[in-house]
């Protein structure tokens, strides 16, 4: 978000309980430079840089995003079926077993399109969680890779789900 070269940030790595991650609001990121030119901005996925769904530094809002959807924390973005989402900082309960990638890119699409509509630039970010730690996509996202690679189809099957999540922002 800083454009700073990674040896030179003071998150050098996933921080236990996102304690210190959030980002100090003098540094100016990405998104605030593209509000200074009347771009409308969106961050839909993992934010990594503190809890999501509280006020001030650790919130994306605080950062220049006019719309977050996503996990409420990194240590949460693990799974890719939580019990919650974060939606503009508030916290809301997700139905069992919704694969968040699926709604996270129906709130960027809309935000997309939205913005298109509105004749207005945009800046949408979204950093998926896929492939990650645990790669346990819905099995129609992935079975016909089991098929073609019946032995090592698990780091495939990641990246399918993920161009698939990609074209649901086309359609």
């Amino acid at each position: 978000m800083t454009g700073m070269h990674s040896g030179r940030c003071y998150v050098r790595g996933n921080m236990r309980g996102e304690q210190g991650a959030a980002l100090d609001e003098k540094m100016v990121v990405v998104p605030e430079i593209f509000k200074t030119a009347n771009y409308r901005t969106g961050a839909f996925g993992k934010w990594g840089l503190g809890n999501t769904h509280l006020k001030g530094a650790p919130n994306p809002l605080a950062h220049g995003f006019d719309e977050f959807y996503g996990w409420k924390s990194q240590t949460i973005a693990h799974t890719y079926y939580p019990s919650t989402a974060v939606h503009n900082g508030k916290e809301v309960s997700l139905e069992k077993g919704t694969y968040l990638h699926i709604p996270m890119m129906e709130h960027a699409r809309d935000f997309i399109r939205s913005s298109v509509e509105d004749k207005k630039s945009f800046f949408c970010y979204i950093p998926t969680a896929i492939p990650h730690a645990a790669m346990h996509a819905p099995t129609e996202l992935h079975e016909k890779w089991r098929k073609v690679f019946p032995v090592s189809y698990t780091h495939l099957r990641a990246h399918e789900t993920e161009a698939d999540l990609v074209c649901r922002l086309l359609l």
